[in-house]
């Protein structure tokens, strides 16, 4: 009973003590951010009774996030991914004309995945633009982890 509450109490202080202080210039929000790098390696495959040739894809995810500090309760965020495929595509997915293979639709190709600027004052805050949004339990609404 000692630990969970002494947890309790560290994550309910966790999110006041890991709030930064407002930069003190623009130049300063964007150059003292904070960037990270992932890369997710992959391996899917897919058998049908009613094809063939059975589908092995390799794939690559590479992300990089960059969050901005804030300064004057602004903050600018944006992640980038990338999908790339690895050795040989024996699979089907729907753009790289492998119909003889079952899909595995893991699309290569790079895109902003979230793009947005948030604003927190004494009054309002919000949050602009691209952005994952998880409602509930994702069922209906989320970013399908």
């Amino acid at each position: 009973m000692i630990r969970t509450s002494g947890l309790a109490l560290v994550l309910a202080f966790a999110p006041v003590s890991l709030q930064a202080a407002d930069a003190a210039s623009i130049s300063e929000a964007l150059t003292e951010g904070d960037a990270s790098l992932t890369f997710r390696y992959r391996y899917e495959a897919v058998n049908l009774d009613s094809m063939t040739r059975n589908a092995r894809a390799l794939t690559l995810k590479t992300r990089l996030n960059y969050q901005s500090l804030t300064y004057s309760g602004a903050s600018f965020f944006i992640e980038f991914d990338d999908v790339t495929y690895v050795g040989d595509s024996d699979f089907n997915s729907t753009r790289n004309g492998n119909a003889s293979y079952p899909k595995v639709v893991d699309p290569d190709g790079s895109d902003i995945n979230q793009l947005y600027v948030t604003y927190q004052g004494d009054i309002v805050k919000a949050k602009l633009g691209r952005q994952r949004i998880n409602y509930d339990n994702q069922r209906f609404i989320g970013g399908v982890a």
